[in-house]
């Protein structure tokens, strides 16, 4: 009986040390950087407005943000919330900030009003403007009142200012950028004042108000403008050019469009090159000018290719689409790309919807979040009932010493197990309709991803069926019938990447040997030839990225072997795979005449598809080669190896 009594109150001792540390543990916040804090909040080092300075400044100057060494640890969490939000990742500075904000990390209303002010800046990068606005609203236009420099309450507006543009709350984007120009003249800040002057006209623009928008871009024409700025000196004609194309003065919006243009060039500067040759677009479309419209769209076209914005690069291609309708004058042509165009808005307005939707989710997720994370004042009940348990442990010990002399009864505590029981079948239940919700979401979204696949893959059907029209034409000669089947075959081969993705039931990758096997049935059924192709490529799934640029490479491939063949029926291709240490190389052969492999290298002596070959390869990051032709084994030979994950 002693040992047992023994053994108890060693059991007794142990439990009672760790429930006694965990306890200890949770009087803590959860972040390691939380755990020695200087909680004595009545030192002052750096107050809110020399927090801000030294913060702006240090990015202005050296691109982070650089803690003073003599900041109280309280101060750093300030300091460190901002060098998090422009230095690593926003959705760790999200997490950082709302701990900031839940444990109340903050000695003024001025502070409060500024970490809230971070939140909706990283909300908004990662593509939340809606939420940020909520937490903007709250903190404008209070927080103005507690920061001293001038340029700084002009920077947070502008910002405030471009989020209200986003979520279209134009009435109140005007009254913030008028804020922004009476901020400049106060501070004799001209650079701010041109900036807020073109924001200002843009957002007057949006509300149709082209009087008073004309004024402000008329002001930014000024010749001084240029020495300071003379990208938005250059904006400032482009945007007056718009708004007159608005009310119908085409002959003066061209006019001012094309001063822009000329700015821009002069300059070197590309931005807004794109928007300004679619203005003329435009323009000449409503004066009935196609072939100059044309001309513009091309323009815009190109350039919109070159810096790699997709929104220009549809708009463009559209527009396009539109002209060639009204050049051919066809009917069937015109009623087809009409119903293409309702169709397509109706798909952009569907997508738009359901963006909007999901932030919404997200800002009720956060919601939840946030009611269901440590708020102070269950951390300061969580103290409390550490206290509770902590002296219920020393009474349990005592009570078990006591009736450890008589015969133990059953544990009355089933109750409370059975409770307990009953609230994990609960919770249970709550997770498994949690999981149904999450995987009917997944479900559609990959419904929806489908889709989109199936969508693209008929508009680049659309574009080859153009390009058929172009050809059946009587006007093209050989060379030019050649460029315009070339480019359907690289149509073609990115058009079956995106059909094999939404036929397969794995949307984000894709079976590149079963790819090439189809492709290759289809381009010897075009070329009405019938050689041996050999495709060993077991077990190589790629994601669509690498997929697209490969599936043209290999179209290229095709194409010469096939162009180049004595005879159709005697040509063998072999395509095969090799692990290296650098990731995955496919081996290309056939038995042609081959090529001088110095011929490859030299861009200017080769082809539009050799050339294709190597930006592609670039694109990947990946090694190419081509070898002399080896008497009884190959003819041709290209290897491309790097990593196509």
């Amino acid at each position: 009986m002693r040992k047992l009594l023994y053994a108890l109150l060693l059991f007794c001792s142990s439990f009672f040390n760790s429930i006694s540390t965990f306890a200890f543990k949770n009087q803590l916040p959860q972040e390691e950087q939380f755990k020695q804090l200087d909680w004595d909040r009545s030192v002052i080092r750096y107050d809110l407005n020399q927090i801000i300075s030294s913060t702006e400044d240090s990015i202005s100057k050296y691109g982070k943000v650089i803690i003073p060494h003599d900041a109280t640890d309280y101060e750093r969490l300030l300091f460190k919330a901002r060098r998090i939000q422009h230095n690593d990742s926003q959705l760790v500075a999200v997490k950082f900030i709302r701990y900031l904000l839940e444990f109340e990390y903050f000695r003024t209303p001025g502070e409060e009003l500024y970490i809230q002010l971070l939140l909706s800046n990283s909300l908004d990068y990662i593509g939340a403007p809606l939420i940020a606005n909520t937490y903007l609203n709250k903190v404008f236009p209070d927080i103005l009142d507690h920061i001293n420099r001038e340029d700084i309450k002009a920077e947070y507006l502008s910002h405030y200012g471009g989020i209200l543009v986003k979520i279209d709350s134009l009435e109140r984007a005007k009254e913030v950028y008028k804020n922004i120009i009476e901020i400049g003249n106060k501070i004799n800040d001209t650079n701010l004042l041109i900036s807020a002057r073109n924001n200002y006209g843009f957002v007057l623009k949006l509300l149709h108000q082209y009087d008073s928008s004309e004024h402000y871009f008329i002001l930014n024409q000024e010749e001084y403008v240029k020495t300071i700025n003379p990208t938005l000196h250059a904006f400032a004609f482009g945007n007056y050019g718009a708004v007159l194309l608005e009310k119908g003065m085409l002959d003066s919006a061209i006019f001012y469009t094309k001063k822009e243009v000329s700015l821009l060039r002069s300059e070197n500067i590309t931005e807004g090159l794109a928007n300004a040759y679619k203005t003329l677009g435009e323009a000449y479309i409503k004066l009935k000018n196609l072939d100059s419209a044309g001309y513009y769209f091309k323009l815009s076209l190109n350039v919109s290719e070159r810096t790699d914005r997709l929104s220009q690069i549809i708009e463009n291609y559209e527009s396009l689409l539109q002209l060639y309708a009204l050049k051919e004058d066809d009917a069937r042509l015109k009623e087809f790309l009409k119903n293409y165009f309702s169709y397509n808005d109706s798909l952009k307005s569907i997508l738009s919807f359901r963006s909007y939707s999901d932030e919404l989710r997200v800002a009720q997720f956060m919601q939840i979040i946030n009611e269901a994370q440590l708020s102070k004042k269950n951390f300061d009940q969580l103290e409390a009932d550490n206290r509770e348990l902590y002296y219920l442990v020393i009474g349990l010990c005592v009570l078990i010493v006591m009736l450890i002399f008589a015969i133990l009864s059953r544990i009355r505590s089933r109750k409370k197990i059975n409770d307990a029981n009953d609230e994990l079948v609960i919770k249970n239940n709550e997770l498994k309709s949690s999981y149904q919700l999450i995987s009917e979401s997944n479900a559609k979204n990959e419904t929806l991803l489908k889709e989109l696949h199936h969508r693209v893959k008929n508009n680049l059907q659309m574009i080859s069926s153009l390009f058929n029209l172009q050809l059946n034409a009587q006007e093209l000669d050989t060379e030019a019938t050649g460029i315009f089947r070339a480019a359907q075959d690289r149509i073609h081969s990115i058009s079956l990447i995106h059909k094999k993705i939404y036929q397969s039931d794995n949307v984000s990758t894709l079976d590149f040997g079963d790819y090439l096997l189809t492709f290759s049935k289809e381009i010897k059924h075009a070329y009405k030839v019938s050689p041996e192709i050999n495709i060993d490529l077991p077990e190589v799934t790629l994601s669509i990225d690498s997929a697209i640029p490969l599936g043209l490479i290999f179209n290229e491939l095709f194409t010469n072997s096939l162009k180049h063949a004595k005879n159709g029926k005697d040509l063998k291709i072999t395509i095969s795979k090799k692990v290296t240490s650098s990731g995955l190389m496919f081996i290309y052969t056939d038995n042609g005449v081959g090529i001088d492999p110095s011929m490859m290298k030299d861009d200017s002596k080769n082809s539009i598809g050799i050339t294709l070959i190597h930006l592609l390869s670039e694109q990947l990051d990946a090694e190419t080669r081509f070898k002399a032709p080896k008497q009884g084994e190959y003819g041709f030979f290209f290897s491309i190896e790097g990593d196509f994950n």
